[in-house]
């Protein structure tokens, strides 16, 4: 919340009000400064004078019914906005409803039902295979490709969470060491490890929209 104070406004924001100037100190600031600190004043022109340019088209003097009707238009009537709109829906649908929030939340309680002596300890497990593939995805998502690794993962996610059919064979009082409840954990680790790798970063951003 302090480092809000600092933040400043973005340029288009600077440019739809008429401050010129501030939008392109920002651009200069913010944006295109180099790691010498030096800026080309060339392309922070440039810049502000396409957002001016982007705002004239914007039709300033239009009622915001008008322009939310405008919005709605481009977004559903035109192909690639809407297929857009559709895969970024998508993935945050899947984000959710895949199960991951309950899986971290109640991990000790599941891990106690099949049989492990010490559900603490085995959820551990779980969340360093979390960290790692997270950190293991900050390294190759611009490697490897946003749409390459959510390709990949997705189906590595839905085949992890099949391999829970593993429930419905567990005896009444399983214990850690029956063969389906270790099924049950690697099951488990598989799918964290495949959705914080794709679907989770991936959705965060939406970058590969672009």
């Amino acid at each position: 919340m302090v480092m809000f104070i600092y933040m400043p406004e973005t340029p288009r924001y600077l440019v739809r009000r008429g401050q010129i100037k501030r939008a392109r100190r920002v651009v200069r600031k913010w944006i295109y400064r180099t790691s010498n600190g030096e800026v080309d004043k060339d392309v922070v022109v440039r810049k502000v004078k396409l957002l001016e340019l982007y705002n004239s088209e914007e039709h300033p003097n239009w009622s915001t019914y008008r322009r939310f009707r405008k919005t709605l238009k481009e977004l559903y009537l035109v192909p690639g906005h809407f297929r857009a709109w559709i895969v970024a829906c998508g993935l945050q649908g899947i984000q959710q409803l895949c199960g991951f929030n309950s899986l971290m939340y109640f991990s000790a309680i599941i891990f106690q039902v099949i049989g492990f002596n010490k559900p603490t300890a085995v959820l551990l497990i779980v969340a360093e295979t979390n960290m790692a593939f997270t950190i293991l995805a900050f390294v190759l998502i611009d490697i490897v490709g946003r749409r390459r690794i959510l390709l990949c993962t997705i189906w590595g996610m839905a085949a992890a969470l099949v391999l829970n059919i593993a429930f419905h064979f567990l005896p009444p009082e399983a214990t850690q060491s029956n063969s389906w409840a270790i099924i049950i954990l690697i099951a488990m680790m598989v799918y964290v490890a495949f959705y914080v790798s794709g679907i989770d970063d991936i959705s965060e951003e939406k970058s590969f929209l672009l």
